[in-house]
């Protein structure tokens, strides 16, 4: 049976039917970021396939956390209940899931992302900023200040404060500078490319650099960066 509100929630074992339901609900048109549509998973308790506008993604929601596990494209049923499970496990070992998921996005093993989470598993204050942290720090420390003289325009700051903000980064907002690869950022580059044109892209990846070499020079110890730029 096909859902017919634009908002809401049901209960059911998900199915790839409801991936399909889910994407063509997207693609109808007529919705907004404000619409919502849920659907829980009878058969993993916490595990929810969610509908926010016209992008579809996993969510857990366990112990008053809410992991995104990845877009729906990503990963059919099973291997969500699978990463499911394991982020559970982590999230009550106190470990950091976000190496996992990292690393299940890039077709790694369930059994060696969880390895990799363990491996990385450093108290975050040695770990530094997160790249949510890097757009905060780059915009309140370095941009909206004066430098000689002179400060970045409102335009740039709003600019780089709309980039930071731009879906392509909600993979990666709390992963840590230390753990992103290469392909990550161009990962964001491509979607900015695909989504907004050249021009944004070439502007972000503009941004992009010049943040990371911001913070490499002046505040490798607080980035974690130690001195490192990509």
């Amino acid at each position: 049976m096909t859902t017919d509100t634009k908002s809401g929630s049901c209960r059911t074992v998900i199915t790839v039917h409801h991936l399909k339901e889910a994407k063509a609900m997207a693609e109808a048109g007529g919705r907004s970021a404000r619409d919502i549509f849920e659907w829980r998973d009878l058969r993993n308790p916490g595990l929810a396939l969610r509908l926010e506008g016209k992008r579809a993604k996993w969510l857990l929601r366990y112990k008053r956390q809410t992991a995104t596990l990845g877009l729906a494209e990503e990963f059919p049923p099973e291997p969500a209940r699978q990463m499911a499970n394991s982020v559970r496990k982590l999230l009550d070992a106190k470990i950091d899931h976000k190496p996992y998921l990292t690393a299940r996005r890039v077709g790694t093993s369930d059994k060696e992302a969880f390895q990799a989470a363990i491996d990385a598993a450093t108290p975050t204050e040695e770990k530094g900023w997160t790249w949510r942290e890097l757009g905060q720090a780059f915009i309140e420390e370095w941009l909206s200040r004066p430098r000689a003289g002179r400060k970045s325009s409102p335009s740039t700051i709003a600019d780089v404060r709309s980039l930071w903000r731009n879906p392509a980064f909600e993979r990666i907002n709390d992963t840590h500078l230390i753990d992103l690869k290469r392909a990550d950022i161009e990962r964001v580059r491509d979607h900015i490319l695909t989504h907004s044109g050249g021009t944004r892209s070439n502007r972000a990846v503009a941004y992009i650099r010049s943040a990371f070499n911001w913070a490499s020079r002046y505040h490798s110890a607080r980035s974690g960066l130690r001195d490192t730029a990509p």
